[in-house]
């Protein structure tokens, strides 16, 4: 197999969803994997706006129990191993966000003949929060958020050996986008 899975990390506001729609909608042969969540909807969050997530209760996602499942900050994230398999036979790239080393770890060791590339989206508290707040979040929730990254470089530095691609983006639209699109073009059809 020739395709690459594309294990997205970072701080809040750094930019993850943001590349996983532009990757979907700009990058050809490139799929976004959905994740169930117990977290409940943010103000904005409608089922007409783009999201990787699918929000269900705590008993749906424990009658569910998705093969690939995470805590963060008090909320379950997964998504089931089969729709993964069948989504990197279809798909070139695939993409998917995950805020947990061992999950990602785990997609590494689980998935050998797949080019698996964890990255770490990386973007100044300063930018993170103009971020945060432009997505309508109120100062004390932005606050929090930043505060729960409050060392998102250390984070990355820490597990060097883990993530394969680092993107700044503290940069334009343009920038970054560029930036995607190199990477994918890199790591699509490349050998682990």
């Amino acid at each position: 197999m020739n395709n690459a899975l594309f294990v997205v990390d970072g701080p809040s506001g750094a930019g993850k969803s943001h590349l996983l729609r532009y990757a979907e909608t700009h990058c050809d042969g490139a799929a976004v994997i959905p994740k169930l969540t117990t977290r409940p909807r943010r103000a904005g969050e409608t089922d007409e706006s783009w999201s990787d997530l699918i929000h269900v209760t705590k008993s749906m996602f424990a009658e569910i129990d998705p093969d690939y499942r995470y805590t963060w900050h008090g909320h379950d994230y997964g998504f089931s191993g089969p729709d993964l398999i069948t989504r990197l036979a279809e798909a070139r790239s695939c993409f998917v966000v995950v805020r947990d080393l061992a999950t990602i770890r785990r997609l590494s060791d689980d998935f050998p003949h797949v080019n698996v590339v964890p990255i770490f989206v990386l973007a100044s508290n300063e930018t993170r929060g103009r971020r945060l707040q432009a997505a309508g979040l109120d100062p004390a929730e932005v606050d929090r958020r930043l505060a729960w990254d409050d060392d998102p470089a250390g984070h990355h530095s820490e597990n060097e050996g883990l993530y394969r691609v680092c993107l700044q983006n503290d940069h334009s639209l343009e920038v970054f986008h560029r930036l995607i699109g190199e990477m994918v073009a890199k790591h699509v059809g490349a050998q682990r």
